[in-house]
């Protein structure tokens, strides 16, 4: 299964990221033109063990997720210009998406709106991933 974690800028996406993937990659820089950050965790399943040793099989292969941190989407999202082509790219390839959605305060991380409001953010995605969609779909009829 292959996850992809969105949200707005500064949101705590590459932070999320590392928690699940226990690992330590750079927060606070990404850019729409780097590649994500990917990660691949074995997904431990008690389950796996029991059947492996009734059956006794040559070899067992744990399940494993794949994380995708797309990062922050391109300039001008929010704004009506839409999602960028190398960005919704990433997307297309998961099977999921984990929206992470900012709810703390930091004076040292502003966030690009100017305040918090999460209930915004959540619709801001939202609307820009809907409209995208729509976008591909006219392109297709």
């Amino acid at each position: 299964m292959e996850l992809g974690i969105i949200g707005l800028p500064k949101s705590g996406k590459t932070t999320v990221f590392n928690a699940l993937t226990k690992s330590w990659a750079e927060t606070g820089a990404y850019s729409p033109s780097a590649e994500p950050n990917i990660g691949v965790v074995k997904v431990p399943d008690p389950r796996l063990e029991a059947l492996a040793n009734m059956f006794k099989p040559k070899r067992t292969v744990p399940a494993d997720v794949r994380y995708v941190d797309v990062g922050a989407p391109p300039k001008g999202f929010g704004k009506g210009e839409g999602l960028g082509g190398q960005y919704l790219a990433h997307l297309s390839q998961v099977d999921a998406l984990i929206h992470v959605v900012r709810a703390f305060e930091d004076e040292k991380v502003p966030h690009i709106q100017g305040s918090i409001d999460p209930d915004r953010d959540m619709s801001t995605m939202g609307l820009e991933l809907a409209f995208s969609d729509l976008a591909l779909f006219a392109i297709f009829f």
